[in-house]
């Protein structure tokens, strides 16, 4: 991902890089084991007595990463909206609601994030996963606060993100899980809210918290919503599920941190290239689709 974002992105305006403290908030077997893992990896991590210190981290506009990888040469973009897939004569073929051939090919990658259940059900496949909503809470980063800051443990804490036009920063908090229903969008946005505020109680050092809590309480800190795509086990789904059918999805809540990596092992796959492999055979194992799909009927 790093590789990607420095040939691709513009530097502290797209991303940047940095190193995050990982807070040890967890019980106390879990934060041993975190702290054995780092103390394996020291390129990579530093063991301290209330955190690992990541060394290599970064944090990524995912839209400017989204678009920097599909103007590339030999990428075609149609917009549309597909309901359905089919193979027909030995052509994979993406259909619309009137079951009208928007695009055909050898070839197809289901990549459709919380829709992709949906796509794979037309192709006779159901995949277990589940679609979990979420929110992060955003705001202005203070002048004052010139340098950076990227926390997580429960939850994270991202500062000093360049706006889309480079003219000021913002922060981020998030993100929430949120399995139950609320009567209203507002009510969900101040329950939200309200989640974040509590896990930057727990991540932010006193006088950063005094300042964030004083946005939240003059209402100043907005929200956004999304929808994550997950598994059980927390890792994606991406291979081959039958001839020149594939998929690459669940990424949950690390997508950044999986989809190039997922996008190489798929490419390499799909061309056959096997003369350096991506990662380790028994890896590869945990992310195969067949773990988390069942055939329903036969194609």
């Amino acid at each position: 991902t790093v590789a990607h974002a420095l040939q691709l992105l513009r530097e502290g305006i797209d991303w940047q890089l940095c190193t995050l403290e990982q807070r040890l908030l967890f019980h106390p077997e879990k934060n041993e084991r975190l702290q054995r893992g780092a103390a394996m990896i020291p390129g990579w991590y530093e063991a301290r007595p209330n955190c690992v210190l990541h060394k290599i981290a970064a944090w990524i506009k995912p839209q400017a990463l989204a678009q920097a990888w599909v103007q590339q040469s030999g990428v075609k973009v149609v917009n549309a909206s597909v309901s359905s897939l089919r193979f027909e004569q030995g052509q994979w073929q993406a259909l619309n609601a009137q079951d009208e051939c928007i695009a055909e090919a050898q070839q197809i990658v289901i990549a459709a994030g919380s829709q992709s259940g949906e796509l794979m059900r037309s192709c006779g496949y159901d995949l277990l996963m589940d679609n979990v909503s979420g929110s992060v809470a955003f705001g202005a980063w203070p002048d004052a606060w010139n340098a950076p800051q990227v926390i997580n443990g429960n939850g994270h804490f991202i500062g000093g993100v360049a706006s889309l036009n480079n003219e000021s920063k913002f922060w981020l908090s998030g993100a929430t899980y949120e399995r139950e229903s609320y009567e209203s969008p507002a009510a969900l946005q101040i329950a939200s809210l309200e989640a974040n505020l509590n896990r930057l109680q727990k991540l932010l050092p006193t006088p950063q918290l005094q300042a964030i809590r004083a946005q939240f309480e003059a209402k100043q800190v907005q929200s956004w919503q999304g929808i994550r795509c997950t598994t059980s086990d927390r890792l994606p789904i991406v291979g081959k599920l039958q001839e020149g059918l594939h998929v690459c999805t669940a990424m949950g809540s690390r997508a950044l941190s999986f989809a190039a990596l997922c996008a190489e092992i798929l490419a390499q796959e799909i061309t056959s290239q096997t003369a350096q492999t991506v990662i380790p055979a028994a890896f590869r194992q945990l992310l195969l689709p067949q773990r988390k799909t069942l055939k329903v009927s036969s194609q």
